[in-house]
């Protein structure tokens, strides 16, 4: 818990960082450049493990200058441009792909960092509000939602008179290109060593993790799954849960659908903003997949609107829940739908054992179809309709009104209606009397 606490004030700071820095006044002259190479090979070496760790493939290219590359640029500014492309690639880039830096002379004489991924890329008609504030882009191949980081990048480029250039191919990555004019570009004549990277830690808080610990596959417990892209949510849901059921955890949609594919799972836990498909498209894709067997799915999601739960209550969410929440509320929500499903499954079992007791009745016992058939005209001289018709076959069989709501899927106060209804139809006083009269041959 104190890991998370440290981690998401780090993420704060950043936030905070980005914010102030965005409402600075014009930089002030640079007059130490900033060793190009050595600071960029520095940068590159704090984000490795964590691609490492991600499966991805993390390299530098650098094109032949003849001379030794350095910039006019604020140090912790190069580092907020550099390391949020890097951050940003990161996190939208699937396992088993590639993110290069490259670096470059123009023919201006000015100079170009670009950050390339194979990414999942960004849709041509959106890619002019990627640089904007906290939008959310999303369609059935992509989910994105864009901070500070972008914005911030383009206001620096402005300030130092350079300017940020994206090309993207959605489902084949991107590449950003942070263009440096030749008045920001020095000469090193003796190759210098980079001071250590100062917002390293702010970045990198975003990808590490809490350890889960992992639950018995043999256990009886009704099985959850929890698709949420925030690990440090996935892990404080995951302490919420354990203790009462089996969880699952999957940190995007995909992975959600491959353990749906492999397990049996009573509910889905599911965010709503997620990367490359957000909850509605995996929503649908479940209700596509089980359509004979539904799983309930809970949207637990920061998106506080009207609209938004309503239309995800029309899609077949059961609940939604926003963060943040407490967790007994969770639990209270998760403990009713669970309960409600056992419920309905317990009355759809009572109907067909009921179904099946009545076929081995008149197997056994032919002679009462004929009473069965007695029962129909006396029901239709009375002209009853056909739900009062099945009731009065049941009552006349001995059934009990609980019964009978099992056998047809309805209320004890539903049964109770047709009850009277045919009561007053059939001119009797109560079920002793209607009885009598059925079997007295009316």
């Amino acid at each position: 818990m104190l890991q998370a606490i440290e981690r998401n004030s780090l993420t704060l700071l950043r936030l905070v960082n980005q914010l102030l820095r965005l409402e600075h006044t014009p930089y002030s002259k640079v007059t130490v450049p900033l060793p190009l190479l050595a600071t960029i090979r520095l940068i590159i070496a704090e984000f490795e493990p964590i691609a490492r760790d991600r499966e991805l493939t993390l390299c530098m290219e650098e094109s032949r200058f003849g001379f030794s590359p350095a910039l006019l640029v604020n140090q912790e500014d190069f580092e907020s441009l550099l390391m949020n492309l890097l951050s940003n690639a990161l996190k939208y880039t699937r396992s088993g792909g590639r993110i290069t830096v490259k670096v470059s002379p123009n023919e201006q004489g000015g100079l170009l960092l670009s950050v390339v991924d194979t990414g999942i890329g960004i849709p041509k008609e959106e890619q002019s509000r990627i640089f904007e504030q906290f939008e959310i882009i999303a369609d059935e191949k992509v989910s994105l939602q864009t901070g500070l980081g972008l914005p911030l990048v383009r206001h620096i480029m402005h300030e130092y008179g350079g300017e940020v250039l994206l090309e993207s191919c959605e489902g084949n990555g991107s590449t950003f290109t942070l263009s440096f004019p030749p008045s920001l570009v020095e000469t090193l004549h003796v190759e210098q060593m980079a001071s250590s990277a100062t917002l390293a830690q702010l970045f990198l808080s975003d990808f590490s993790h809490l350890r889960v610990d992992e639950q018995q596959e043999g256990s009886d417990l009704p099985t959850l799954l929890v698709v949420e892209d925030h690990a440090d949510l996935r892990w404080y849901i995951h302490s919420i849960l354990a203790k009462s059921y089996r969880v699952l955890l999957a940190e995007d949609a995909s992975k959600g659908l491959a353990f749906l594919k492999d397990e049996h799972v009573d509910l889905i836990i599911c965010d709503v903003m997620m990367p490359r498909m957000d909850g509605h498209a995996f929503l649908k894709e479940v209700k596509a997949r089980f359509k004979e067997a539904p799983i309930p799915l809970i949207f637990l999601t920061a998106r506080d609107s009207v609209e938004e739960k309503i239309d995800s209550l029309r899609e077949g969410a059961m609940r939604y829940l926003t963060k943040p929440f407490r967790p007994e509320v969770l639990l209270a929500i998760i403990e009713s739908v669970l309960n409600h499903d056992k419920e309905l499954l317990g009355s759809r079992i009572e109907h067909v054992r009921s179904g099946l007791a009545a076929v081995l009745e008149e197997m056994e016992h032919p002679q009462r179809k004929s009473d069965s058939f007695a029962v129909r005209q006396y029901a239709r001289q009375k002209a009853l309709s056909k739900r009062e018709i099945e009731v009065l076959l049941l009552i006349a069989q001995g059934l009990s009104d609980k019964e009978i709501g099992a056998q047809l899927s309805l209320s004890p106060k539903t049964v109770a209606n047709h009850n009277r209804a045919i009561y007053a139809k059939c001119e009797v006083s109560g079920r002793y009397d209607l009885l009598s009269k059925l079997y007295s041959g009316w």
